[in-house]
């Protein structure tokens, strides 16, 4: 007797699912164990691009008219662009990522340290920052007077705080960048490869 033949496939349904073996489960249990500080890094290069893209764009529209701070905002938003490349490329695992992380970081604060030199240099050359307020009206420029030093004060201690600033923070986080790469390389090298592929293809695993 003549079986009848089978029903075609409905298409498109998903395949079978593939069955792991328990030594492949292992292997992505411990992956996910040893690339734990990488992923962390992931997710700091793209707060830290978000956040630094923020400040870009504020920057660039509250300086308007300051070409100092116009060079800054964009300046911003060149290492925020970079800052979310180089969290792909973590992802990516790509082992040159944190070295271009660690560059994009010293970069940015080369800037801020520049930004501040500048304007403390003008604070200092220009110290009566109300005067132009106080324009030829003698008795406006008396009122001012006592508070000439005082704001003059801190405008020199927030633009010498931005340079502290500058050399701490991003420097640090140049370091922790540049630090991740001997994780990453121990990942690539500890990791099987089939689940490099599955990863580099946009897997999660």
């Amino acid at each position: 007797m003549v079986q009848p033949p089978l029903p075609p496939e409905p298409v498109g349904q998903p395949p079978a699912a593939i069955a792991l073996t328990f030594e492949q489960l292992a292997q992505i249990v411990a992956a996910r164990k040893l690339g734990a500080k990488i992923d962390r890094a992931v997710s700091f290069a793209t707060l830290d691009g978000w956040v630094t893209g923020i400040f870009a764009a504020l920057t660039i529209v509250g300086s308007i008219t300051s070409p100092v701070g116009l060079i800054l905002g964009v300046g911003m938003a060149v290492v925020s662009y970079h800052g979310f490349q180089g969290a792909k490329g973590l992802k990516r695992l790509d082992l040159a990522a944190p070295r271009r992380l660690a560059l994009n970081q010293l970069a940015f604060g080369a800037m801020l340290f520049i930004y501040g030199g500048i304007n403390t240099w003008i604070s200092y050359r220009d110290p009566h920052p109300l005067a132009s307020a106080g324009g030829s009206e003698a008795q406006v420029a008396e009122i001012l007077g006592p508070y000439e030093r005082m704001v003059w004060q801190i405008m020199v201690g927030f633009y010498l705080t931005v340079m502290v600033i500058a050399i701490a923070g991003p420097g640090l986080m140049a370091l922790y960048y540049y630090r991740r790469t001997k994780h990453v390389m121990a990942y690539l090298n500890q990791t099987p490869q089939w689940l490099l592929d599955l990863q580099r293809a946009g897997m999660r695993i």
